[in-house]
């Protein structure tokens, strides 16, 4: 909102509040008795009750909106919900693909997720379908909290992982990310990520959405419904560009050799 040249301290007043899963379905019924005008979610939120239609939410990054009932359409979303989704068809079995670009030998990738992030079949199904055109088996490591990462990496490593495909994960992933990273790089296993959070930290890749840029068009719309703009009239937006972040300091760690197709499609390369 300050790039924007919209914040003025005496018209505009900005709260963070912050409430855990387990208790949003009963507590976010009371954020619009507060008095916001736009309510600014960050992180899943489908645990959070939509009791009130005078106040908007401005949805900024939980994914699968119209199936889960949030809008009724990406170009009219209806209700009092809008914003930017990070919703991208198919995202999942292209970072597949890259995994086998990096490493033509890899036979089997381990799925590192939270049991707690839902992974719903329309998301299995395409990521079933690169599975069997990239010939590669798949195994499943689940995990529900943070303690639980180490036992998972040591039993990637029993299982003769080749890779990790890290899905997203708001809750322990992403919030431990320089704890998955150390595990990673402990075990020796390359990975793929959704966020350049990972990467920076040490990571091999990540492939998907720049969040930062989520977050700046975010402003956008709190702008326009300020102004008085209806959440319903304002269309969904999806994500215009997705960003490949490779690690070659991490790569010379692991004895790989980025091809130099990945390298020159890159938009940063950590040296």
């Amino acid at each position: 909102m300050k790039q924007r040249g919209k914040f003025n301290p005496d018209r505009l007043t900005l709260e963070r509040r912050t409430t855990g899963l387990a208790v949003a379905s009963r507590e976010n019924s009371g954020t619009g008795s507060h008095g916001q005008d736009c309510v600014t979610p960050v992180g899943k939120f489908e645990f959070m009750l939509m009791e009130t239609c005078s106040y908007h939410y401005e949805h900024v990054s939980s994914d699968k909106n119209v199936g889960e009932g949030f809008v009724a359409s990406l170009a009219r979303p209806g209700g009092n919900i809008t914003g930017l989704t990070l919703q991208v068809q198919d995202l999942e079995s292209k970072q597949l693909e890259l995994l086998r670009e990096t490493l033509p030998k890899l036979a089997r990738v381990g799925i590192l997720r939270n049991v707690n992030t839902v992974f719903r079949e329309e998301e299995k199904k395409p990521l079933e379908a690169a599975r069997r055109a990239l010939r590669l088996e798949l195994k499943d490591f689940p995990i529900r909290r943070r303690e639980d990462l180490a036992p998972a990496f040591a039993a990637m490593r029993r299982a003769s992982i080749g890779a990790v495909l890290v899905r997203r994960d708001p809750l322990v992933l992403e919030p431990n990310h320089a704890e998955v990273v150390a595990l990673m790089l402990k075990h020796r296993l390359p990975a793929i990520h959704h966020f350049p959070q990972f990467v920076e930290a040490g990571s091999l890749m990540s492939y998907g959405v720049n969040i930062a840029e989520v977050h700046r068009r975010s402003a956008a719309f709190v702008d326009k419904i300020l102004k008085g703009a209806r959440p319903a009239d304002l269309p969904v937006e999806q994500p215009a560009k997705l960003e490949l972040f490779l690690n070659m300091r991490t790569a010379k760690v692991l004895g790989l050799t980025l091809p130099q197709s990945l390298l020159i499609r890159a938009d940063r390369v950590v040296e």
